[in-house]
């Protein structure tokens, strides 16, 4: 197993925090770059570094000595695409070898959808760099669906009358750690990550009576 650590991003939320552990399960060195070190998980072999997405110097720093390294996108905000292209460039600029991203399902710059337009950039700058790559596009969180539902018992959202195959964050967690500990296998490919079948929003609403 390589010494060199795997860096993480997003390890004090719910997809990045599920990686970590799983690597650390396996005995992987890991570097968790997270904005407050207070809230990063105690995991054997893992060491927190203060680097937020915005911050290229910081983060080239946290990457340096990384060759593998996982990121997942930044919260919503005003700057997110520009924070992501920070991110890249320094992941570049620190000699990063392989960068896992985790995207979105259907990622492209002619998305209606934001998010999608944001992820389809992104993914074009990690091109870009030259940097080996591998794009986790996952579909909408099965964990999400919950909480489309108002105190009404009403079920709110842009889903309309479509239908949409969700996934279980375990599910991408898995997905990402496989990847992760054998990058080389998964170098230029982009993976879709979905459920096993397409629901209607009343078919979540039946499940969760």
């Amino acid at each position: 197993m390589a010494t060199a650590p795997i860096a993480l991003t997003g390890a004090t939320g719910r997809i990045g925090g599920r990686v970590a552990d799983r690597l650390a399960t396996k005995g992987v060195p890991l570097r968790l770059l997270v904005r407050d070190p207070d809230r990063a998980p105690d995991l054997p072999g893992a060491t927190a570094v203060v680097a937020p997405f915005a911050d290229g110097e910081a983060v080239r720093e946290a990457l340096t000595g990384v060759e593998t390294a996982f990121m997942v996108s930044a919260s919503e905000a005003a700057d997110r695409v520009q924070q992501h292209l920070t991110f890249v460039e320094a992941a570049a600029a620190a000699g990063v070898r392989h960068l896992v991203y985790l995207s979105f399902q259907g990622a492209s710059a002619a998305s209606t959808f934001t998010f999608a337009r944001d992820h389809a950039v992104t993914e074009a700058a990690i091109r870009g760099t030259g940097l080996t790559w591998t794009f986790l596009r996952d579909s909408f969180y099965a964990d999400f669906m919950p909480g489309l539902v108002g105190d009404d018992g009403v079920i709110r959202g842009p889903g309309g009358s479509g239908r949409v195959a969700v996934v279980a964050q375990d599910d991408i967690a898995d997905a990402a750690a496989a990847v992760l500990l054998d990058p080389a296998a998964h170098a230029g490919r982009t993976y879709t990550l979905t459920g096993p079948c397409l629901l209607y929003t009343s078919d979540a609403a039946d499940d969760m009576q």
